[in-house]
Parts: C-alpha cells; structure tokens; sequence
C-alpha cells in the first residue's frame, strides 16, 4: 500500500501524520510505501530522515520515499 503525505516537510504536520500512519495495528501486516511530497526541499531532506528514524523505533519495514513533484509521487 501506497500513502502520499503532500505537505509532509511540515514538522507538526507531517511528523504527526507519520507517526499515527507506523503506530497503526491495521497498516502493520501490509507491505507499505510511504512517498513523503513537499515543495521545501530541506524540510523534505530533515522529514525524510526523521522518518526514517521513526521507522526503526516502531519496527516499520515500510520503504520511505521523497519526491518534491506531488505528480510523480501520486503515481502508482
């Protein structure tokens, strides 16, 4: 499964959205893709590996992507 988080350098926002999403008990059996989008590409970069991190706290093996074109994230 696909989640596409537009927005998601936003800290309040987007870490929120990201730790509610790897918490979730009905998302944990399911291959998951999360595409991070924002047109700040810093905040991209610093979300990105926030991410990251919290994936490895919450034992998430979902694969963690960055795209600032909300086009071709949306792909797929």
């Amino acid at each position: 499964m696909k989640i596409v988080i537009i927005g998601a350098g936003s800290r309040c926002f987007g870490a929120g959205m990201v730790k509610d999403i790897l918490q979730a008990e009905e998302l944990r059996s399911l291959p998951l893709e999360l595409a991070l989008v924002d047109i700040d590409s810093d905040a991209l970069a610093q979300m990105t590996k926030l991410t990251k991190k919290i994936c490895e706290y919450t034992g998430s093996s979902a694969i963690v992507t960055s795209h600032t074109d909300r086009k071709a994230a949306l792909q797929g």
